[in-house]
C-alpha cells in the first residue's frame, strides 16, 4: 500500500474541557496516576491508519517505546473527559502502527523513560476517506524546561497546568519559587501555542492561559512572557524617597522584623490610564518587576466611571532612588488575582490593616482586615455610623457626632500585655465642645487600655487610661496641639516601645511628642473601637463621637521607627509625587 509522510506540525486546536489519566505514564506528570493504555497493535493497515518509526537522535530505533495518540482537543484533567487516548508500543525495529483511527486531528507522543527522552508531534490530520495511511516518524530528544513568571502564586494550590492536545498536566504544588516563577521540566521539544491552568474549585470550570506562543528547545530553558495575551502595558516609574523618606533605613527595619516587603500605593487616574481598555472591575490588571516576575497586589478601589483606581503592590526590595515596575491590562477573560494578605504581610509585624473604604452595602459584611489576622470590624447596630467618605487613599470611613452605634473589631487574647505596638491612621476632624473619641483599644481601666482623644482646645491626648483627673492630660500620655490640622487630613503614628520605655507620636511624619511610659498591661478583651465616644457622661468636658473620618488604620505588633513612619506618610499622602507613567 502506498504511504505518505506527514511533516511535523506545531499547531494546536482550541482547548475543550476534557480529561484523562494518561499524562503521568507518558510524560511523568506530577499529579496523574493509574494510567491504562488502549493497545492498537496488530491487524491490517487501513487507509486512514497511522504508522511510523521512533528513533533517537543518532537514528537508532527505540524498541518497545510507548506511543500515544491524543485528540487535539484533549484536556488532561481528571474527571473532565469520557475519551481515552489510544496507545501502542514500538516493535524491535522501532516501528509502531495504529490500525483503525477515527477521523480527526491528533497529537502523537512517545518517550524513552530510561534515558529521559520524549517527543510530541501535534497537528496530525486523519481523514475518513483518505486514500493512504499517514506515516509519521518521530525522534526522541532530551526534554526542555519552561520557566515563567506565574500568576498562580496567587491561586489555589490545587490548580492544574496542562497543554491542550497533549497528555501533559501537573499540579502547581512545589513548582513555584519565592519570586513567583513557575518551573516546569520534562517538556518535549516543540512549539506550544498555550499553557493553560484549570481550577477545580471554580463553578464555571473555564481554564485560563498562563503562557502563550513559546518554544521548547531540547536541553534548554524557555522563559516566555506571561503577558503575551494582554493588550496593553506601560512602565510605571516611582521614587519612594522623592518626598524625603529614608528608604534604606526603613527597608532595613522591615527586614530585621522578618520581611523587607513594602506595600507601594499606586493611583490610576483617567485620562493617563484608559479605564475603557480594562475589565469593569480591574480583574485583568497585573503588576510585574522588570524581569517579568509577578508582584502580589490588592485593588482597594476601582471606579471606572470616576476614572480612579487604588492599588497596593508588594515590593520585596524597596530602593532608595528611581525604580520601576510593569503594568499590564486588557484581557477580557482574566480573573482577579489580587491577594491582600501577601501585600499586607504579618511577617512584617503587621497585625491588622483596615482600608475602611467599604460602601454601605459592602459594610453590612464587615470592614475587612487586609491581613491574615482577619480582625474584621463591624458596626452595631447596623447601620449605625457614617457612610464612606472621600479620603487620602480612595475612600475612608465617615463618622458623625450624632452616630448612635459603635464600630469595633476584635483583638485576640494573646495580643497585649507590655509588648511593643504601633498604631497608624489618617484622621480628619472638626472641633467640638467635648473631647472627641478617635480610637480606643483594650479595657477602660488604668494602663489596661489605650485611647486617642482630641480635647476642646485641640490638644491631642494619646496614651493609656489612668487615674489622672480628667481636667488634665496624663503625664503618661502624649499631648500636643492639633490646631494646625483642624479640618484637614493628618497621618498619625503612635509607638510604644517597652525596651526604651518611650511612647512617641508622629504627625505627618514628624515627631510631635515623646513621653516616658514604664510599662503597660494592655488587655485586648474590649477590642479596638473606631471614631466614637467611650464615656459620653464623663466628668469635665464630656466626650463626643468623632465628627470627621478615618482612613488606613493599621496595628503592628512591633515598634516602627521614624524612617518607616515617614516612608508611609511620604508615599501615601495625596500630593505624593512619586509615580510617573511612561
Amino acid at each position: 500500500m502506498k504511504t505518505r509522510h506527514f511533516p511535523w506540525s506545531h499547531t494546536l486546536s482550541a482547548c475543550l474541557l476534557a480529561c484523562a489519566a494518561v499524562a503521568a505514564c507518558l510524560l511523568g506528570a506530577a499529579i496523574l496516576s493509574g494510567c491504562e493504555f488502549t493497545s492498537t497493535t496488530g491487524g491490517s493497515e487501513t487507509t486512514n491508519g497511522l504508522t511510523g518509526r521512533i528513533q533517537d537522535g543518532e537514528g537508532k530505533p527505540i524498541a518497545h517505546a510507548p506511543v500515544v495518540l491524543v485528540p487535539a482537543d484533549f484536556m488532561p484533567v481528571p474527571g473532565k473527559d469520557t475519551r481515552t487516548p489510544v496507545a501502542t508500543r514500538t516493535d524491535a525495529n522501532g516501528r509502531y502502527r495504529f490500525s483503525t483511527v477515527a477521523a480527526g486531528t491528533y497529537d502523537l507522543e512517545s518517550r524513552d523513560s530510561t534515558r529521559g527522552l520524549k517527543a510530541w508531534l501535534p497537528g496530525l490530520r486523519i481523514d475518513a476517506d483518505q486514500t493512504s495511511a499517514l506515516t509519521v516518524d518521530g525522534t526522541l530528544k532530551v526534554t526542555g524546561t519552561l520557566k515563567i513568571p506565574f500568576a498562580g502564586r496567587h491561586l489555589p494550590e490545587n490548580a492544574i497546568l496542562f497543554v491542550p492536545g497533549s497528555s501533559f498536566a501537573i499540579s502547581i504544588v512545589g513548582k513555584l519559587d519565592d519570586k513567583g516563577f513557575l518551573t516546569v521540566s520534562g517538556l518535549p521539544e516543540g512549539d506550544y501555542p498555550v499553557l493553560m491552568a484549570y481550577f477545580p474549585d471554580t463553578s464555571d470550570g473555564a481554564p485560563i492561559a498562563v503562557a502563550e506562543a513559546f518554544h521548547i528547545t531540547s536541553g534548554d530553558t524557555a522563559r516566555p512572557s506571561a503577558f503575551a495575551a494582554w493588550a496593553h502595558s506601560r512602565t510605571l516609574r516611582f521614587d519612594l524617597g522623592a518626598n524625603g523618606a529614608d528608604v534604606a533605613t526603613a527597608a532595613s527595619s522591615r527586614g530585621s522584623a522578618g520581611n523587607a516587603g513594602y506595600p507601594l500605593l499606586v493611583r490610576l487616574r483617567a485620562p493617563e490610564f484608559d479605564f475603557s481598555q480594562a475589565r469593569s472591575g480591574g480583574e485583568d490588571i497585573r503588576f510585574a518587576r522588570a524581569d517579568g516576575a509577578l508582584l502580589p497586589f490588592q485593588i482597594e478601589r476601582w471606579d471606572a466611571a470616576a476614572g480612579e483606581a487604588i492599588a497596593w503592590i508588594r515590593l520585596d526590595d524597596p530602593k532608595s532612588g528611581p525604580d520601576s515596575l510593569l503594568v499590564y491590562w486588557g484581557r477580557k477573560d482574566a480573573r482577579d488575582l489580587g491577594e491582600a494578605a501577601r501585600v499586607f504581610d504579618t511577617a512584617q509585624g503587621l497585625r491588622a490593616a483596615w482600608h475602611l473604604g467599604e460602601s454601605a452595602q459592602a459594610a453590612a459584611g464587615g470592614y475587612r482586615d487586609a491581613t491574615l489576622s482577619a480582625w474584621h470590624a463591624s458596626a452595631t447596630p447596623s447601620p449605625a455610623v457614617g457612610a464612606a467618605a472621600s479620603a487620602v487613599v480612595g475612600l475612608g470611613k465617615g463618622f458623625a457626632e450624632s452616630d448612635t452605634g459603635q464600630m469595633s473589631a476584635p483583638l485576640p487574647a494573646a495580643w497585649g500585655g507590655n509588648a511593643a505596638f504601633t498604631i497608624t491612621f489618617w484622621m480628619k476632624f472638626s472641633m467640638s465642645s467635648k473631647r472627641i473619641g478617635v480610637l480606643a483599644l483594650g479595657e477602660e481601666s488604668p494602663l489596661r487600655g489605650f485611647h486617642f482623644l482630641v480635647r476642646p482646645d485641640t490638644t491631642a491626648q494619646f496614651g493609656p487610661w489612668d487615674s489622672t483627673p480628667d481636667a488634665e492630660p496624663s503625664a503618661q500620655q502624649n499631648h500636643f496641639s492639633l490646631a494646625p490640622y483642624l479640618g484637614t487630613w493628618a497621618h498619625v503614628a503612635t509607638v510604644y516601645d517597652p525596651r526604651s520605655q518611650l511612647l512617641r507620636t508622629w504627625i505627618n511624619g514628624a515627631l510631635a511628642a515623646e513621653n516616658t511610659l514604664a510599662s503597660l498591661d494592655l488587655h485586648p478583651g474590649a477590642g479596638i473601637r473606631f471614631g466614637h465616644a467611650i464615656h459620653k457622661g464623663i466628668s469635665g468636658p464630656g466626650e463626643a463621637n468623632l465628627e470627621g473620618a478615618l482612613d488606613e488604620v493599621r496595628v503592628y505588633g512591633r515598634a516602627l521607627d521614624a524612617a518607616e513612619i515617614k516612608l508611609d506618610y511620604a508615599t501615601q499622602r495625596q500630593d505624593a509625587a512619586i509615580v510617573e507613567w511612561h
